[in-house]
């Protein structure tokens, strides 16, 4: 009996888990899914995961996307074993660059298992354009459409004005080689991507029709109601004790080494003041390992800065050939300001924000920091910077935190806003752990409900239209026609970036306080051997480099601002007007910054050559 009672558990337990995959299938990505096709996908031993975001599902999300949704089953080797996925999105420069090339390469100039089977396996109106291909996954195949559609009312999003919009799909195949894909489903794939585009022109209210062919899956979802209650009785019939039976599986077979291996790198790495959770939520479920920990000095030491640094990686599997990088997390923690500035002028005295050119976003929600990702959105990595202002004689902490999942956890994962927010989360709970370990007694600000996302290269604003860090700053016909900015508020390092018509960065402007105000004073002057300016009471100048700069007293005793304006121009092509515009820009620039920061007005910026270091 007490066989048989275990098997119909079992029986149950796995009816029950595929009664819930299946109503899932029938709810997400908008109900946009070709159900009844999909259904043998849907295991019975593994929940599904449903990742789903973008501004039309919520208006109010900070997103590119019109809607992403990702759907998976089952862990495979190195990805879910079966994985839905789509998106509509306006597309940004670096995808249209990409795609032109691809389409000036021709298929020929394409591996087979890349090359479409048709351009679209459906009639398209004008206006749009599509086709269809088939990729070879770990395990088995997928098969992918695209269409790109004119919105002649236009789109509303987070991006700037747009007439087009593009979008993808990609659905499990049960053909092992790409090459062996069937026209059915390239057909289902192709039909699903019709009916999103119609979705997405009705609610948009384009103003064109929908695209006329067969590609709306009505077929199997209008029963979906009575399916869904008959599998909630299937649900609600699975017995209470089947769930400690699985706990206890759970407990004895689920990986208890690795779980402990990583428990030991999360609570040692960085004198342990990383936030366990978080890094596995960002790092997933792999087993995770430390490397790089290194820590010296304190906060109240009177030689020897504090300065803590750590990374924790992905694992790397059997015969997995990826390196460390694609999944880590590497954190630094410095006490502010450094100390021993002699014994490291020969490197940088902080780490970068990032590596974007473009203005990164401030946190805000009472933390002085920033966010910023690389500058077409497109990439999965992000650095956030915070620093606390510290309790009187225990100088300040800047806890700088790099994500880097690479592309083991979705596509473009920087726009998915909750998984944005759970990569700045780190640095914050990083931030805090670090105050109570080192008795910096901050003041510390909310948990973070978002996080804002930085500009990329197609999100730019008219000049005058500026109401954020280039606010202010004048056109300059089609030398300065383009501003790419981010609100004006109190972070550390600010910045303003000015392009011409065509798009080409002509001058940037840059503030800078507390240590990165430090940090580039160090790198401008005492790295190089230059005389210290302020020596001869010098407040503004010309750098090596030909940038212009000037300083502003701030309160506290955080020590000066620094602010400077680069021009792209090549230094012997600049003309008197050219340099002038510069200055002014820089005027502007540091004034509202210094005035918004609560600093003293800055020195005035100067041309003369003598002030040149």
């Amino acid at each position: 009996m007490l066989v048989a009672g275990t098997v119909t558990w079992f029986v149950a337990d796995r009816t029950q888990q595929r009664a819930a995959n299946l109503d899932q299938l029938d709810r997400a990505c908008a109900g946009l899914l070709p159900g009844e096709q999909l259904r043998g996908f849907v295991p019975r031993n593994s929940a599904g995961v449903l990742e789903e975001y973008g501004t039309m599902l919520d208006p109010g999300q900070e997103s590119r996307a019109l809607l992403n949704c990702t759907l998976s089953w089952g862990s495979g080797r190195w990805e879910p074993k079966h994985r839905i996925r789509i998106r509509a999105e306006v597309p940004v420069a670096a995808q249209t660059e990409e795609a032109e090339a691809a389409e000036a390469a021709g298929s020929e100039d394409r591996p087979v298992e890349d090359r479409p089977i048709s351009d679209f396996p459906l009639p398209l109106p004008p206006g749009a354009t599509g086709g269809t291909g088939s990729e070879e996954r770990v395990e088995g195949s997928e098969v992918s459409a695209w269409l790109r559609v004119e919105c002649p009312g236009g789109l509303r999003g987070r991006s700037g004005p747009s007439r087009m919009f593009q979008v993808s799909v990609e659905l499990p195949s049960n053909a092992e080689y790409a090459h062996d894909v069937p026209p059915a489903e390239h057909l289902l794939a192709a039909r699903t991507a019709v009916a999103t585009a119609n979705w997405v022109t009705e609610r948009q209210e384009c103003g064109r029709e929908p695209i006329r062919t067969d590609a709306s899956p009505t077929s199997g979802r209008g029963g979906g109601g009575m399916a869904a209650m008959k599998r909630c009785a299937v649900r609600a019939s699975a017995g209470a004790g089947a769930l400690v039976v699985l706990a206890g599986g759970v407990f004895w077979f689920g990986g208890g080494y690795d779980r402990w291996a990583t428990d030991r790198a999360l609570t040692t790495a960085c004198d342990g003041v990383l936030p366990a959770d978080e890094v596995r939520t960002a790092l997933g479920e792999r087993r995770l390992k430390a490397f790089d920990d290194r820590s010296e000095g304190s906060l109240d030491a009177t030689t020897t800065s504090l300065r803590v640094t750590c990374g924790i990686s992905r694992e790397t599997g059997e015969n997995d050939g990826r390196h460390v990088g694609e999944g880590s997390v590497t954190v630094t923690v410095n006490g502010v300001p450094t100390l021993d500035r002699e014994s490291r002028r020969y490197e940088s005295l902080y780490p970068e924000t990032g590596r974007a050119a473009l203005p990164p976003a401030p946190l805000g929600q009472g933390w002085n920091g920033v966010f910023t990702t690389d500058d077409s959105g497109t990439d999965a990595q992000a650095t956030t910077a915070v620093l606390l202002d510290c309790a009187p004689g225990r100088g300040d902490l800047l806890v700088t935190v790099t994500v880097d999942v690479g592309k083991n956890l979705g596509d473009m994962p920087l726009d998915n806003p909750g998984r944005r927010t759970a990569f700045a989360r780190i640095a914050t709970d990083t931030a805090a752990n670090a105050s109570r370990r080192w008795d910096c007694d901050a003041d510390l600000g909310k948990a973070l409900k978002t996080v804002p996302l930085p500009v990329n290269e197609d999100e730019y604003v008219a000049p005058g239209d500026a109401d954020g860090t280039c606010a202010g700053i004048t056109a300059r016909g089609k030398t300065v026609a383009r501003a790419w900015e981010s609100e004006r508020g109190t972070a550390p390092y600010e910045k303003c970036v000015l392009g011409n018509a065509e798009g080409d960065p002509t001058l940037t402007v840059t503030a800078h306080y507390g240590p990165y105000a430090e940090g580039a004073w160090h790198d401008y002057f005492e790295r190089p051997g230059a005389p210290d300016p302020t020596g001869t009471g010098q407040r503004s100048g010309i750098l090596r480099n030909g940038a212009h700069w000037t300083m502003a007293d701030c309160p506290d005793g955080s020590g000066p601002a620094f602010f400077s304006v680069t021009q792209y121009r090549d230094e012997a092509e600049r003309t008197d007007a050219d340099r002038a515009y510069a200055l002014s820009t820089l005027k502007t620039f540091a004034e509202r910054s210094a005035r918004a920061h609560r600093c003293a007005k800055p020195a005035a910026p100067t041309t003369s050559e003598k002030d040149r270091r």
